[in-house]
């Protein structure tokens, strides 16, 4: 991911996923940006027991992020905004805790067909109660929401709120499109 977006091999000084689940992805990114993990935080609706880093439990629908102002100088989102209502928000607590010149980093599923959609959420599905186990069928159905976001608005709206560095495109074709793309703070 992070040669995709040409930032493989940069430091940064403190780091935070939103969206972290259980911070594999967490710690293995705060590895490959060389951040010392007592300045890596992690959010999630979730609580998924211990960390290295610093866990926060955030509903990102009814709550700030309880990070300050001006206080991480990178952060990554990766798909998690389909799973928010709010996202629009939640973007501006991302933009509103990232340093001056901070770096967002985004990966969301770009799904515009319905059919696409219901088989992502089969998917998820399949992750959240059977290959995981987090939570049985009634659970995965009462808090499991997604709201799929357009490429053009995902787009348009992060161009309000940032600087774009690059947008990279994957998927074999655009059934499961991702977007990838690097912001900075301004």
């Amino acid at each position: 991911m992070l040669k995709l977006i040409r930032l493989n091999g940069t430091r940064f000084n403190s780091l935070f996923d939103i969206g972290c689940a259980d911070g594999q992805l967490t710690e293995q990114t705060a590895n490959l940006l060389q951040t010392p993990i007592q300045n890596v935080y992690g959010v999630d609706i979730r609580s998924f027991g211990e960390k290295e880093f610093t866990f926060l439990q955030c509903d990102f629908e009814t709550e700030k992020i309880p990070l300050p102002n001006d206080f991480v100088e990178a952060a990554i989102v990766t798909q998690v905004l389909h799973h928010v209502h709010g996202w629009k928000n939640l973007l501006k607590e991302i933009q509103r805790v990232l340093k001056p010149n901070g770096i967002l980093i985004v990966r969301e599923s770009l799904l515009d067909s319905e059919v696409n959609q219901i088989m992502l959420d089969i998917q998820h599905g399949l992750y959240a109660c059977c290959i995981c186990d987090e939570m049985d069928a009634d659970e995965f159905v009462n808090q499991f929401q997604t709201e799929y976001i357009s490429q053009n608005d995902l787009q348009k709206y992060l161009q309000t709120l940032f600087r774009v560095r690059n947008f990279v495109f994957d998927g074999k074709d655009d059934k499961f499109q991702k977007m990838l793309v690097c912001l900075r703070q301004e």
